[in-house]
């Protein structure tokens, strides 16, 4: 989006290989990481695919700072995170797949792709994998106006006003990772560093402490969200069998198990919401709001700093809750009169 203008000044920032460019109308333009540029030789073109190397990425923290967005002089930033870049010669016949390992071989996350032959750019946001959010499928008690879609389902709803940030996955700390590109029946490796802040002044062991509670917090999550998933599955087969009564047992019996349920469900999340942002004041924070809530603070709106005392009594006491609620519903799943309900026609 470079107008026809005259350049009079062209830099390359050390740190960050950017391409930085002034106009005679005093225009600041950016061309992000030219690595790409620096390593397309012949002999790359010429690959089936090929990860180019990455630069080194900080792990910034986000600056609050004057409400800029409506300015004459405000600019475009890139995303957040490590610019990952590849190339294919042609479109890969299998899938084209993109992961980050950490330094013990594990996946962090796996990130969108374009199986397009080309240069293509990934940004990986140095978190975790994005939450996989659980599907309502009956309608909350006495408000029957609550439509469900044409899956017979509608989403969770999480309030934004305080917690909705705490869905963020915890952001890993600084050290060695691994991209691997998969395209072509291939692996492609590099090496990314990521680096500290260096306008905070945490220490490692500082950093470590907070995302230690951050994937503790997220795990947490991510069970009560599945749980949720699978209450949810279960409660609308149960309540779809509870006028059924072939031997005249059959829908007292489904209405009970899915009575249990509901109670469990309950304690988990706001379980009478209707999709408004209110909800939250009406009902009040179950578990999953609380964990969300916790994350907030501890996570996401915070600098790189150890959590607190109360910030870790708070989840140990939380987390003790789910998981009494996550062995009750075990029981339930295993009860011979779930299958008996299911295989009823």
């Amino acid at each position: 989006n470079l107008p026809p203008v005259p350049i009079y000044g062209i830099e390359i920032q050390k740190n960050f290989r950017d391409l930085v460019i002034g106009t005679y109308g005093r225009g600041i333009y950016i061309l992000d990481d030219i690595t790409p540029i620096r390593e397309f030789s012949e002999q790359v073109q010429n690959q089936q695919a090929h990860l180019f190397s990455m630069r080194a990425t900080y792990r910034f923290q986000d600056v609050n700072g004057i409400k800029t967005e409506n300015s004459l002089v405000i600019g475009q930033n890139p995303p957040e995170g490590a610019a990952i870049s590849y190339y294919l010669k042609e479109k890969s016949k299998d899938s084209v797949e993109l992961v980050v390992l950490n330094a013990n071989g594990e996946i962090i996350q796996k990130l969108k792709t374009k199986n397009l032959p080309g240069l293509q750019r990934v940004w990986w946001n140095l978190r975790l994998q994005d939450h996989t959010m659980p599907k309502l499928r009956t309608k909350p008690r006495g408000k029957e106006w609550v439509e469900l879609d044409e899956k017979s389902e509608r989403n969770l709803f999480i309030p934004d006003l305080d917690i909705g940030p705490g869905l963020t996955p915890p952001m890993v700390p600084a050290g060695n990772y691994t991209v691997i590109l998969k395209a072509h029946g291939k692996e492609y490796k590099q090496n990314l560093s990521l680096l500290k802040d260096p306008n905070t002044v945490s220490t490692p062991e500082s950093m470590l402490k907070q995302y230690q509670l951050g994937v503790k917090l997220y795990t947490a999550t991510k069970t009560a969200l599945q749980l949720i998933d699978d209450m949810e599955k279960m409660r609308a087969l149960l309540l779809a069998k509870k006028g059924d009564l072939p031997i005249g047992q059959t829908g007292k019996k489904a209405q009970a198990l899915e009575e249990k349920i509901y109670q469990l469900e309950a304690v988990i999340f706001d379980i009478n919401q209707t999709g408004a942002r209110w909800d939250i004041f009406r009902s009040g924070a179950q578990l999953l709001e609380r964990f969300l809530a916790l994350g907030k603070e501890s996570q996401i709106f915070s600098a790189d700093a150890p959590p607190t005392d109360q910030q870790g009594e708070v989840y140990e006491l939380t987390v003790k809750r789910l998981e009494e609620v996550q062995s009750q519903f075990e029981l339930i799943r295993k009860n011979p009169e779930i299958k008996l309900i299911e295989a009823k026609k």
